[in-house]
C-alpha cells in the first residue's frame, strides 16, 4: 500500500502489512491436536467450540483443521469415557461374588424340594422319573424346565440342569448345579448355630459362615485350584449354618473367590432372607480324599 501521494519526481514508497491472524482458529487447532494426541480426545470439544467459532473470522484455515480434528478427538474422547466409566462402574456397583441368576436361584430352590423328599423317605433320593416330577413346577429365566439327575454308583449325589437360553440340554449353554443331599432331620448344632427360638445375634450368624469356610480351605492342599460344588461336598462334607441348615457352596467366575450362601431364617431358599457371603479360598490343609 501507498502512504501519502508521492511528490512528481519522487518515488513511490510501500509498505507491507501481513494479513490479519485468526488467533482464535489458531488457538482451536491446537487445543484440538492436543486433545487427540495427549489426552485421548478428552478435550476436543473445547477445540471443535473454538475452532466452530473461529470459521467466522478470516483466514479460516487453522478454523476448518481445528472443526475437523476436533470432531473426531471429540468421538474419541466419548469412546475413552464410555470404556472408563464402565470398568469403574463395574468395579464400584457390580459385585460379582454375590450376584446369582435368576436360573441359578430357580436350580436352588428345587434342589430344596429333591433335599425334602431324602429327608422324608429315610435318607433315599428319588428316581430321575419321581425327581424330574418333583421339581416341574421350577423353571429358568427362559421359561425351560429343569432337569434332575442322580450321580450314577451315589446314594446322596446329583445334578439339576437348566437348557440354557436354546432350550436344548447337552449344548454349550447349559447350567448344572451339583448337590449332595441333606437329611433335614440329622444335623445337630454346630459351634455358633442357635437352638429353635432362640435369638439370633449377627455374631453368630458371622460365626458359622466363618467356620464354613474354613473346614472348605482345610479339606484341600496348598496349591489346589477353586474347587467345584461337587467336590467340595466330597472333601469338606456338610456346611451348617447358624440355623443348623445346610449351606450352599458356590464357585465364582473370579477365582479364587467363592460364595457361601445359607436360606435365612426361614429355610427357604430363593426368598428375601437368603444369606451370602464372598470367600478367598486360600487351602490349607491336606487330603487324601478323591482330588
Amino acid at each position: 500500500m501507498s502512504s501519502n501521494p508521492p511528490q512528481p519526481g519522487e518515488p513511490q514508497t510501500y509498505f507491507y502489512q501481513p494479513p490479519q491472524a485468526n488467533s482464535l482458529g489458531v488457538a482451536g487447532f491446537v487445543v484440538s491436536l492436543s486433545g487427540m494426541i495427549v489426552c485421548l480426545g478428552l478435550i476436543c470439544p473445547i477445540g471443535l467450540v473454538l475452532s466452530l467459532i473461529a470459521l467466522t473470522m478470516s483466514p479460516r484455515g487453522y478454523a476448518i483443521a481445528g472443526c475437523i480434528i476436533g470432531l473426531l478427538g471429540s468421538i474419541l474422547g466419548a469412546l475413552t469415557i464410555l470404556v472408563v466409566s464402565g470398568v469403574i462402574g463395574n468395579g464400584l456397583f457390580f459385585n460379582p461374588y454375590f450376584s446369582q441368576s435368576q436360573t441359578s436361584l430357580a436350580i436352588d430352590s428345587a434342589s430344596y424340594d429333591i433335599d425334602t423328599h431324602f429327608t422324608n423317605n429315610n435318607s433315599t433320593l428319588p428316581d430321575e422319573p419321581s425327581g424330574n416330577t418333583l421339581i416341574s413346577a421350577y423353571t429358568d429365566e427362559w421359561g425351560n424346565a429343569l432337569k434332575y439327575e442322580p450321580t450314577p454308583g451315589s446314594t446322596t449325589d446329583y445334578a439339576i440342569t437348566s437348557p440354557g437360553e436354546d432350550g436344548l440340554f447337552a449344548t454349550s449353554d447349559d447350567m448344572t448345579q451339583y448337590y449332595t443331599a441333606y437329611n433335614y432331620n440329622s444335623y445337630g448344632t454346630p459351634p455358633g448355630a442357635v437352638n429353635p427360638g432362640e435369638a439370633i445375634e449377627q455374631e453368630q450368624i458371622e460365626e458359622a459362615f466363618n467356620l464354613a469356610a474354613k473346614k472348605v480351605v482345610e479339606a484341600f492342599p496348598p496349591g489346589s485350584p477353586l474347587p467345584t460344588a461337587e467336590q467340595v461336598a466330597q472333601q469338606s462334607g456338610n456346611l451348617i449354618d447358624s440355623w443348623s441348615m445346610p449351606m450352599k457352596y458356590r464357585p465364582t467366575d473370579n477365582p479364587p473367590y467363592y460364595r457361601l450362601e445359607s436360606a435365612g431364617p426361614d429355610q427357604q431358599w430363593g426368598t428375601q432372607d437368603d444369606l451370602t457371603r464372598s470367600f478367598y479360598f486360600s487351602p490349607s490343609g491336606e487330603t487324601d480324599g478323591p482330588l
